[in-house]
């Protein structure tokens, strides 16, 4: 699994994201959201991926933080695990299955929840000829019991040693920049064998 010592989970206070996210899982006609996930930095594309792998999804927003990067946050409506797909410019993230974070929860339950979930994919991948090294995350728990993941970065490499690059957000996709995506989709649905399926008319609005 490579080096644990290159493994750091760190807290970063990004109180807008985390403003956000407070407010989204107080939402909800009447609905008890239990988790909320802010993710950053996505584009549309990647974004309907997400949705794509995903259950139990009620409510999906967006918001601007600047001129350069924009969050969608995915609140969810029981404890549960939740199953998400971020490809990256250099770094690809593979589905990260995140259990509910407990009412008051310390920020270190999180870090141990998310580090636990990590490893478990990083052997999950290992018997396939993948190394799957998750160097950092960037994470949050709020007092409303909404866990807010900032940031991941890791590492995929492939059984040639070969790491596995993705393309720029916005990039036209030549067929050598397909392959990884494709790689990286196919992956994805050994975590995800059930997709979430066809959502209803207007649940994108």
């Amino acid at each position: 699994m490579g080096d644990r010592n290159v493994f750091e989970v760190k807290r970063r206070p990004t109180h807008t994201v985390i403003a956000f996210a407070k407010e989204l899982a107080a939402k909800g006609n009447g609905r008890d959201y239990k988790t909320a996930i802010v993710l950053g930095g996505l584009s549309s594309q990647i974004i309907c991926n997400i949705f794509r792998l995903l259950k139990e999804v009620v409510s999906v927003s967006f918001v601007e933080q600047d001129s350069n990067t924009s969050f969608v946050a995915l609140a969810c409506d029981r404890q549960m695990s939740m199953r998400m797909c971020v490809w990256r410019t250099t770094f690809c993230v593979l589905p990260v299955v995140l259990g509910n974070v407990q009412a008051g929860a310390s920020i270190e339950i999180a870090h141990d929840m998310v580090r636990r979930s990590f490893l478990a994919i990083e052997e999950a991948l290992r018997p396939r000829g993948y190394t799957l090294r998750f160097l950092e995350v960037t994470l949050g728990v709020t007092t409303e019991n909404a866990l807010v993941i900032y940031d991941v970065r890791s590492e995929l490499r492939a059984p040639n040693g070969d790491l596995l690059f993705f393309p720029r957000y916005g990039d036209i996709l030549s067929p050598e920049d397909t392959e990884p995506l494709r790689l990286a989709a196919e992956l994805t649905e050994s975590f995800c064998p059930q997709p979430a399926g066809p959502f209803p008319s207007g649940y994108f609005s």
